[in-house]
């Protein structure tokens, strides 16, 4: 319980760097939960689409044009959403390296007067963590309780990144296709049943927010946490040691 008072006096009183701290956090957890969601609306939008394609050819009477967005198209939509994922993995280290090495020299004379009063290298982590670990889940439960009141907007996002990704892969012409191969076969087609907009248009199901966006969230939550958390820890040994200059700490 003291730990946890320290932590948020310590948070109000270094209340500029905390607040850059969380807008950090909050735009990488944000983007990460993004493209992790988005990932999943693509094996869930390859699935219905199967299923349209299958009502379409129904009405034809015969199987139609070459059906869009097959197994290698979905791999190669996903291929897209991983990379921009690792690039934004790359810069959140770096930055957060960054950031918490300049925590770490605005809190030093925090830290000598705690070795000074005799606190173990252990017990100067817990605060430490404490303190850093805090606003993050702060900042979970804000953007989760966000999207939960937002749902529907950020559908809708997901839904224009996706439909944007496919224009740009040239995967959502599948109407043309259609209408191409109904004119070479001389075929009069009434009433299709999907145009090229909501083809390619995730239903999402009611369990949607609880099972992928807050699920999501939560593990990206943690995965961030134990990236910060080992962070801390070996840039915490580094300067303690090096401002202390002892060679090994007592447990």
């Amino acid at each position: 319980m003291k730990t946890l008072s320290y932590a948020v006096a310590s948070i109000r009183y270094h209340k500029k760097f905390s607040i850059i701290y969380s807008l950090f956090f909050t735009l990488f957890l944000f983007l990460f939960t993004l493209l992790l969601n988005l990932k999943k609306m693509i094996l869930l939008l390859h699935t219905q689409v199967a299923t349209r394609i299958a009502l379409i050819e129904s009405q034809l009477k015969e199987p139609a044009a070459t059906p869009p967005l097959d197994s290698h198209q979905v791999t190669e939509v996903t291929h897209i959403y991983e990379s921009v994922l690792y690039v934004l993995m790359g810069l959140f280290l770096l930055l957060a390296i960054f950031m918490l090495t300049a925590f770490f020299r605005l809190k030093k004379a925090e830290v000598l007067q705690w070795r000074i009063v005799g606190l173990r290298f252990r017990e100067i982590l817990r605060l430490l963590l404490v303190e850093s670990l805090l606003p993050a889940v702060v900042v979970t439960l804000v953007i989760g309780s966000i999207l939960f009141v937002f749902q529907t907007t950020y559908e809708t996002l997901l839904q224009t990144i996706n439909f944007q990704v496919l224009h740009w892969l040239n995967l959502n012409d599948y109407t043309v296709s259609v209408a191409t191969q109904a004119a070479e076969n001389h075929s009069y087609v009434i009433g299709l049943p999907f145009d090229n907009v909501s083809l390619f248009k995730v239903d999402f199901t009611n369990q949607f927010w609880l099972s992928d966006i807050f699920i999501t969230t939560l593990q990206v939550f943690c995965a961030m946490a134990i990236a910060i958390s080992f962070i801390i820890s070996s840039i915490s040994l580094f300067f303690i040691k090096h401002w202390t200059k002892k060679g090994r700490w007592s447990r």
